[in-house]
């Protein structure tokens, strides 16, 4: 185990300037907090998650079931809201392209805010 020790002390010395894992997490939490596309995909989402965390925080005490209805209302209550919000999007600013790229950054900026909220 001695000589593990030490060939495992000297890979360690061969990466002297790898970053800390603190680091990097401060600073990827920096960018994030400022970075407008997490913010409109926070006041894009704000509803459907609100109302999901709202909804299993008041009616589920088992902890087991958690994943599994945020699952189930990801799947059946997001799309339905991405509809709702394209139709309105579309009635605002009726332009095809427009709505194709609103529609393509709906799901992009709703991983961002939940990865952003996570932590």
């Amino acid at each position: 185990m001695l000589v593990q020790l030490e060939a495992d002390k000297n890979i360690l010395k061969s990466y002297p300037l790898a970053p800390l894992p603190a680091q990097q997490k401060k600073s990827a939490g920096i960018w994030k907090a400022i970075n407008p596309i997490v913010w409109i995909g926070y006041v894009l989402h704000i509803l459907p998650y609100s109302f999901i965390k709202r909804f299993i925080k008041k009616n589920i005490k088992d902890p087991q079931w958690i994943s599994s209805l945020k699952y189930a209302f990801g799947l059946f209550l997001v799309p339905v809201y991405y509809i709702i919000l394209s139709v309105a999007f579309y009635l605002i600013i009726p332009n095809g392209w427009a709505l194709l790229g609103f529609a393509f950054l709906l799901p992009i900026t709703g991983i961002l805010v939940t990865d952003f909220l996570k932590k």
